[in-house]
């Protein structure tokens, strides 16, 4: 079966607030695939919050430096991304 997952392309737009060490912020991100992108799954395992993309795969999660976050849905795989500086800036 996950041989007929496609991957999918994570691209974080923004950040919302200023970066300082161990804050919350808030960063704005768009699923984009060959399948639908609606309700992919975007977990931040570190603080344990959760949302879903909206039909264009848009999506919001507060985030500090080092959480993980996990995309999962069923037509895709699921992948597991650090946040790091560059990610915050995007």
């Amino acid at each position: 079966m996950s041989s007929l997952k496609n991957t999918f392309i994570i691209l974080f737009v923004t950040a919302f607030f200023p970066v300082m060490y161990s804050q919350t912020i808030v960063i704005k991100g768009v699923i984009s695939g060959k399948n639908d992108v609606e309700n992919i799954s975007v977990l931040n395992i570190t603080s344990n919050h959760i949302t879903l993309t909206d039909r264009d795969g848009k999506f919001n999660i507060g985030v500090e430096e080092n959480d993980i976050l996990r995309f999962s849905s069923v037509q895709y795989e699921t992948i597991n991304i650090i946040v790091n500086p560059k990610i915050i800036l995007a």
